[in-house]
């Protein structure tokens, strides 16, 4: 199979069905209903007069009637829905005729308009869904036919603000926000250019000046800029041949490739400074280099790989898809950093600037102030965290896909005005079974879903309920000459299916029952609406209803809910449970490799704590400034335990190092790892938190919330190292050097 062509056809899922997987069964109910049923795939203009005056005046109405006119010319549109073209229905003796609720709205007359918003405020199927129930605003909603990547999505949203703006521009005296599926594809898709176009290359900006202060030497930093650029580009690279899909979520891969591929080019630079300050050739310098570093940086980059190898144990798959790009760019970084960089810096003069010995009597200093003050840290270190830790059930689990994205988006700012003037967006659908062909028209049938609607309609977290009984019972309401008395089930079939017939023969084409009634009138469907409500809550609401179902409807009628909302719920949940496991079998991985890398059972089991605590502490400072888990940050433990391991793997190679082969004391040990790796430790983890927090500044949460709480964790990791690992292993390893050896080494030093 020819693979060239995913370089030619880059495959970008832009869409909501990117999260779950085939083997889904709950998403699998899903794709069935949505097969059932005419699509429910939207995009919502939402109309608010100007100064909070109420949308019944004859303009506005206009307004919205030229709206829905023009909105059916829309690419992909397959309905559109307002009160303007809602289905009123009136009886002229035996004759039931079905007309739009109004039409020339701009010609009414007070009493006319008087009229209809009578009608519109008293409609049960309108009020909370097209028209808000104090009237201050009205939704205009656009069915559309996308494709699962929601590409046409992009294509339409050019074609929506054009309408948008033409019906501003005519009816100065109104508002028009858009949300729905495809505005916030649109979203998505602005977010994922936010990363490429903004995030990274200021990322590299910062890369290039924390550099320059670091190395002082323009060779080393451009050499630098060189392996990182090719590491995100062979990253990627490898990546596309493997088939996997770029998504707003695997497109932040190549800041983290960025900031990894730095930490491997830094150990190996500021050694090969270091020791070319000790009069050594160019050559000699990086052999040494390469010596002392080869092992921890493969060492590290192995684990590193492994921890976001791990990440396909989420059950989302962007988080796989993310996870083997980043592991693809780690491998390059390491392969460039350990042939490529050394042979690219033969070609360059000897650095004359050594910033390394420069900066080495301040961590000497920082070495004899942690052997100074072990204990008193220790006990300090541990304190904070026992609190931290202590603070984690803090947390609970929440997600809500629109809330991605923060008020600089029109999308986000529309779900706000939804929310607050309209009611609740949040849905739970039921595919609703009568258990044979035109069972939908049997009285038993339509009362066991009244009962339940009724039930539900009482629930003060229930925004509105859509039920096909609302049609029924409008029919038979409308066929008794309006008489209120009629708003109920009739207790014949025959007549039921005789109103629906007539209904249906009387209305125009593209506004059918399809939405609602399948094609052989066996089911329909059933969607609640909530208001704002966390993912827990949503759950929980499920459940009740998913009881209440199994107790009082037949066996016929049974049926679980399902919905995009429901399924998130689900899998945030899901995915903060498989990322637990995810993440203490990479942590185990990485111990294990780490006790025969080291040769040492006692290192190997004392690394567990660095590498575990930093995104301990980080859940718990999470749980007091925020407090939701959502389906990214549940994935954050296991991402930067891949990158936290760097520091735990180069401090404990560069002491064991010393005890083994120079019989240094633990206090001599100590300081030498500070002196060779301390320059570089903080160095990557400024640059680290330097460019996990410019993600930090994103406008969309998944971006934002991986800078911001990887940063946190990342300088938790050195606080750890530094402050509280050290000192540990001083107080534990208390083995004496052998004279001669710790002679040596204090002569060199």
């Amino acid at each position: 199979m020819d693979k060239t062509s995913n370089f030619s056809e880059i495959k970008y899922d832009n869409g909501p069905y990117i999260y779950f997987t085939e083997d889904n069964q709950d998403f699998q109910n899903l794709l069935a209903m949505e097969s059932t049923y005419a699509t429910d795939t939207s995009l919502i203009f939402l109309v608010t007069a100007k100064d909070d005056a109420d949308i019944f005046n004859s303009q506005t109405l206009a307004a919205i009637e030229t709206l829905t006119e023009l909105a059916w010319s829309l690419p992909y549109a397959t309905r559109v829905d307002s009160i303007s073209n809602f289905q009123h229905t009136k009886v002229d003796n035996d004759d039931l005729t079905t007309n739009f609720l109004y039409e020339s709205g701009e010609h009414l007359s007070q009493e006319q308009i008087s009229a209809i918003r009578k009608i519109a405020l008293s409609e049960k199927s309108l009020v909370s869904q097209s028209v808000s129930k104090s009237g201050r605003a009205a939704s205009v909603v656009v069915r559309l036919m996308l494709d699962e990547a929601q590409t046409k999505a992009l294509e339409l949203m050019p074609f929506a603000h054009q309408l948008k703006n033409r019906i501003l521009e005519q009816y100065p005296n109104i508002e028009i926000q858009l949300l729905g599926d495809a505005p916030s594809a649109e979203a998505t898709d602005k977010a994922s250019q936010e990363t490429f176009r903004r995030i990274t290359p200021i990322a590299l900006l910062l890369v290039l000046g924390c550099l320059a202060v670091l190395l002082r030497n323009g060779y080393s930093v451009i050499a630098c800029q060189i392996i990182i650029g090719l590491s995100i580009a062979l990253g990627y690279a490898l990546f596309m041949l493997a088939d996997f899909k770029l998504s707003p979520i695997s497109s932040g891969a190549s800041p983290i490739i960025l900031t990894l591929a730095v930490a491997d080019a830094i150990h190996i630079l500021v050694s090969y400074q270091f020791h070319c300050a000790k009069a050594s050739s160019k050559q000699e310098a990086m052999i040494e280099s390469l010596r002392i570093n080869f092992s921890p940086v493969w060492l590290t980059s192995i684990t590193t790989g492994m921890g976001f190898l791990f990440m396909n144990f989420a059950e989302a798959p962007p988080f796989h898809d993310l996870g083997n790009a980043v592991f693809f760019g780690v491998i390059m970084a390491f392969l460039l950093s350990t042939t490529f960089l050394p042979a690219l810096m033969m070609l360059f003069p000897k650095p004359k600037s050594h910033a390394s010995q420069q900066h080495r009597g301040l961590i000497h200093s920082l070495a004899m102030f942690t052997i100074k003050h072990r204990k008193r840290l220790l006990y300090g270190t541990s304190t904070l965290v026992l609190i931290l830790v202590a603070c984690i059930p803090l947390n609970r689990v929440n997600d809500f896909l629109l809330e991605y994205f923060d008020e600089t988006f029109e999308v986000r700012r529309a779900l706000d005005t939804h929310f607050e003037l309209m009611g609740g967006l949040q849905r739970l659908q039921y595919n609703v079974p009568s258990g044979q062909q035109g069972g939908v028209t049997d009285p038993e049938y339509l009362l066991n879903v009244e009962a339940l609607t009724s039930w539900l309609e009482a629930n003060p977290n229930v925004s509105h309920v859509r039920a096909f009984t609302d049609v029924v019972k409008r029919l038979n309401r409308n066929m008794n000459g309006g008489d209120p008395s009629f708003y109920r089930i009739p207790n014949d079939q025959a007549l039921i299916s005789q109103y629906l017939l007539m209904y249906e023969m009387g209305l125009p084409f593209g506004l059918g029952l399809d939405a609602q009634v399948d094609i052989n009138k066996s089911e329909t469907k059933l969607e609640i609406v909530f208001y704002r409500l966390e993912s827990n809550e949503l759950v929980h609401e499920r459940n009740k209803i998913n009881e209440w179902i199994r107790h009082n409807w037949p066996i016929s009628m049974q049926t679980q809910a399902t919905g995009m909302d429901s399924l998130f719920s689900d899998i945030t949940f899901e995915n903060v449970y498989s990322m637990m496991i995810g993440t203490a079998l990479a942590l185990a991985a990485v111990s294990v490799l780490l006790i025969f890398s080291l040769r040492s059972f006692k290192y190997g089991l004392l690394s567990l704590i660095p590498n575990l605590l930093p995104a301990a502490m980080t859940l718990g400072f999470w749980g007091i400034v925020n407090g939701e888990l959502g389906i990214v940050v549940s994935i954050i433990a296991c991402m930067t335990l891949g990158i936290i391991v760097d520091d735990t793997v180069h401090l404990l190679s560069k002491y064991t190092r010393a005890r083994r082969e120079m019989g240094l004391s633990h206090n001599e040990a100590s300081v030498y790892a500070f002196e060779t790796v301390g320059v570089a430790l903080i160095a990557t983890s400024i640059i680290l938190v330097a460019n996990f927090g410019i993600m930090g500044f994103s406008h969309y949460y998944p971006n934002e919330a991986t800078g911001i709480l990887t940063s946190i964790t990342i300088s938790f990791a050195l606080l750890i190292d530094f402050f509280f690992f050290m000192p540990l292993l001083l107080t534990i390893d208390s083995k004496k050097p052998t004279m001669k050896k710790a002679a040596t080494y204090k002569a060199a030093a």
